[in-house]
């Protein structure tokens, strides 16, 4: 088990991803006492598991750019059966062309989503 799978278990969903929204693409040093600014990111029961158990310890939390790119664009689908392409662009601030891209990507049936002539 990788240290940040080790981390997620520990804190759970919730706030590991709070924490790695806080410190994405950082090294972090876990300090072993109290500390303020972890226990504004993950609220003090949470911060007190990670001092208990990674105290004194640093972790490199990555920026999980694919997880958040896989999680709009599971989104955009879930969209795209109540809004109109141009609604989706707007609400992604994307363009038509990459909503397009995205829907036939991930669509189940190839016709599901084809440009219109």
């Amino acid at each position: 088990m990788t240290k940040i799978e080790q981390l997620q278990e520990l804190l759970g969903k919730e706030k590991f991803e709070k924490f790695c929204r806080a410190f994405a693409g950082k090294h972090v040093y876990i300090p072993k006492e109290e500390n303020e600014p972890m226990i504004a990111t993950v609220g003090r029961e949470a911060a007190e598991k990670l001092q208990a158990e990674w105290g004194g310890c640093s972790v490199d939390i990555p920026l999980f750019r694919d997880r958040q790119r896989e999680k709009r664009n599971q989104e955009i689908v879930e969209l795209s059966h109540e809004k109109t392409i141009e609604q989706l662009a707007d609400i992604f601030d994307l363009s038509r062309r990459h909503i397009w891209r995205i829907l036939k990507e991930n669509a189940t049936k190839k016709e599901d989503y084809t440009r219109p002539a």
